[in-house]
């Protein structure tokens, strides 16, 4: 153990399995409170979930991932101290990241629960032989940052998170871009779809996704992810629930392929606060102005059908110059950065000073063998 840990009192590391399926009322509230207060420290300016919603959206979330969570109780009023926990892509998904999360409370930070929580993440890390495992930090609490820095991890990955205000939109830019492409003869035809998308292009979109990921993949991030009918089917079902979408899509009009499109959700109960998932057009269909003409589009319909207060909130790779290009000369402007880490299992261990185990006991309970 470092100078630079805190070595955590037993006491402090009665971790529990948590998971909502088979939580008390009690529990629930507790885990319910511990989420509020920590969207409302990292984004205080959005509205904040009923605890109805969070708990769909978190359900919601189990068609796609296998999770295991663990907690930390304080014995003095029942509320949670910390929550940790590894997640990834079902089965179907092979080579699919694992990622981690630790989450510590105000009130109970810099006294060890961090660096306790990674010895439990390295220690199933360890049982399930993983090699390696991700993870993220928000620019909003920047001793996350300094925190996983010290265990060996390195950055591979940041993504800027945006907002804009409707009441900000450049108006004149929007005019400007509705007329993309400006050539007649290399033009587009556009459209929309509201919810979920429609079976007859969904082999289309499954291309279309695996093109796009496939040509801007070279950070290796998702190797060997595949997307197919199921998983785009999963998708939706987890982004729809409680919540509406609306997807402006660019066809070729004379063969009409799909060259690109962008969606939005908002919540039924918070029609004001939008979130901007996807935008992404076709390599081959490149620097047209289409991904211009397409964020008009949105902007337009956006701007016609919903409250002028709404805001929009979207995240962008910080490498992806193009969109984050598009962005600030529509008025977006920077809220908050998200850093992807990634660490092998071997340094997690050595950094939280675990003990050998024996080969025999490894793959005892096996995470990634769950369904």
């Amino acid at each position: 153990m470092r100078a630079d840990q805190i070595k955590p009192q037993p006491s402090q590391c009665d971790f529990v399995p948590f998971s909502l399926l088979s939580a008390d009322e009690f529990q629930i509230d507790a885990w319910y409170t511990f989420q509020r207060d920590i969207r409302l420290e990292s984004i205080p300016d959005e509205p904040v979930f009923s605890k109805e919603e969070l708990i769909q959206r978190t359900e919601s979330m189990a068609i796609l991932f296998e999770t295991e969570n663990w907690a930390l109780w304080n014995s003095e009023d029942n509320s949670l101290k910390a929550l940790c926990g590894l997640k990834h892509w079902k089965r179907d998904q092979i080579g699919s990241p694992v990622q981690f999360h630790i989450t510590v409370a105000r009130g109970h930070r810099r006294k060890g629960i961090g660096t306790a929580m990674l010895g439990k993440i390295a220690e199933c890390a360890r049982r399930d032989s993983l090699v390696n495992l991700n993870c993220y930090t928000n620019s909003l609490f920047p001793s996350g940052e300094a925190f996983i820095e010290r265990t060996g991890a390195v950055k591979s990955h940041e993504d800027s998170f945006n907002r804009l205000h409707i009441r900000d939109v450049k108006r004149e830019i929007v005019d400007e871009w509705l007329k993309l492409p400006c050539n007649k003869h290399n033009g587009v035809k556009t459209g929309s779809w509201t919810g979920a998308f429609p079976e007859n292009r969904i082999d289309e979109i499954c291309e279309f996704y695996q093109a796009v990921l496939d040509a801007e993949n070279t950070e290796q991030r998702n190797k060997g992810f595949r997307y197919t009918r199921d998983v785009i089917r999963k998708l939706e079902k987890a982004s729809l629930a409680g919540s509406k979408k609306l997807t402006v899509y660019a066809v070729d009009p004379i063969n009409d392929k799909l060259l690109g499109f962008t969606e939005v959700y908002w919540n039924l109960l918070r029609p004001s606060a939008l979130s901007q998932k996807y935008t992404a057009v076709l390599p081959s269909a490149r620097n047209r102005g289409i991904a211009r003409r397409l964020k008009a589009e949105m902007l337009t319909r956006i701007m016609q059908e919903l409250p002028s207060d709404a805001s929009i909130g979207t995240g962008n790779a910080s490498s992806n110059k193009s969109i984050l290009n598009i962005n600030t000369e529509m008025g977006f402007k920077l809220h908050t950065v998200q850093k992807t880490w990634l660490i092998e299992t071997d340094d997690l261990v050595k950094f939280t000073d675990l003990p050998p185990v024996r080969p025999s006991l490894l793959k005892n309970s096996s995470f990634t063998k769950r369904v």
